[in-house]
């Protein structure tokens, strides 16, 4: 719901070696993901062809999206990330985000605290992982959010 907020916290881990990196199918799978989970949720307003047509916008906000994740030296490019709809199923701008996984070796907390929801909709919180040599795991994604108050 508008005006809410919420928490988002995984572990992540892997071990060390260069990572070699590949995002030729994220875009494809998280556009197929996304649309059928959606359409599924939507009550029959719509369908995933819908959201996965040229014209739906879908699937140039997530090409945008992905388009801002990059990498530092030899880490995988493996994250947590959110992303908001609308209820018209269209990207909010300004309210989706990712964190990238750690040094390796050790298994790290990754957390976002205090996210806002400024339009009503749905927030899809998914972990990734684009290396093709490398394991990273991921361990007790939590979501939690807080519901805002009407009585001020």
């Amino acid at each position: 719901m508008a005006g809410d907020s919420y928490n988002v916290r995984v572990t992540a881990g892997w071990e060390s070696g260069e990572a070699t990196n590949s995002s030729t199918n994220v875009l494809n799978d998280l556009l197929n993901i996304l649309s059928t989970s959606v359409a599924g949720q939507s009550g029959g307003k719509v369908a995933a062809g819908d959201l996965q047509a040229g014209g739906s916008g879908l699937s140039s906000a997530l090409t945008s999206f992905l388009g801002t994740q990059t990498t530092s030296g030899s880490k995988p490019k493996a994250y947590l990330n959110w992303i908001l709809l609308d209820e018209q199923f269209k990207v909010v701008s300004g309210s989706n985000g990712f964190i990238q996984v750690g040094a390796s070796g050790s298994a790290v907390p990754l957390t976002q605290t205090g996210l806002m929801v400024p339009k009503s909709g749905y927030l899809y919180i998914y972990t990734s992982n684009e290396a093709t040599n490398i394991d990273v795991f991921f361990d007790n994604l939590q979501s939690l959010s807080r519901e805002r108050s009407d009585s001020g």
